[in-house]
């Protein structure tokens, strides 16, 4: 079992409180990715950067995969059927098609800013499951398709008001 099913929730509550800034990550993604309009979220959790990127241009040809059903469950809920979500684990991904744009923003990798250091931060937890999810995004890029990874602080502990659940 994915150890994020039992927290989805609390999760999706934590993003949706600014723990990320998702609508500035999507702009900055949007201006990278250049006239690129087909993306494949990788580890698209509960869909707060789809919905962020989905914002700003409705008209993205968008597919997020997640390992957690839970997680994806929410971002159901948030999408109704507009954009396909896939539960599968990247390492062994196989979408049948191509994506001229990779995005992880802090799901199955991101990087870690630490000071003048810059770290893979990774959620597979396995050096051959970070070898084969790299392998098998490659695969599902164009020719000149790109893998884009958000920049981050490292966690931090702080205080949030989290709306309550009814």
């Amino acid at each position: 079992m994915s150890c994020y099913q039992n927290i989805a929730t609390y999760y999706d509550r934590l993003m949706e409180s600014g723990y990320y800034d998702h609508n500035q990550l999507a702009e900055r993604a949007r201006s990278a990715m250049g006239g690129r309009t087909s993306v494949l979220e990788l580890g698209v959790g509960t869909g707060q950067m789809a919905k962020a990127l989905l914002a700003l241009d409705p008209d993205y040809d968008f597919c997020g995969i997640d390992f957690s059903a839970a997680m994806l469950e929410i971002a159901r809920k948030r999408f109704s059927d507009r954009i396909p979500l896939v539960e599968c684990d990247i390492a062994n991904m196989d979408l049948d098609r191509e994506f001229e744009v990779a995005l992880s923003s802090g799901g199955t990798w991101v990087i870690v800013q630490s000071g003048n250091e810059l770290l893979l931060g990774t959620h597979l937890f396995d050096y051959e499951k970070d070898l084969q999810g790299l392998q098998k995004t490659a695969a599902h890029l164009v020719s000149g398709g790109i893998v884009m990874l958000s920049v981050h602080p490292p966690h931090t502990s702080r205080t949030l008001d989290l709306a309550l659940v009814a």
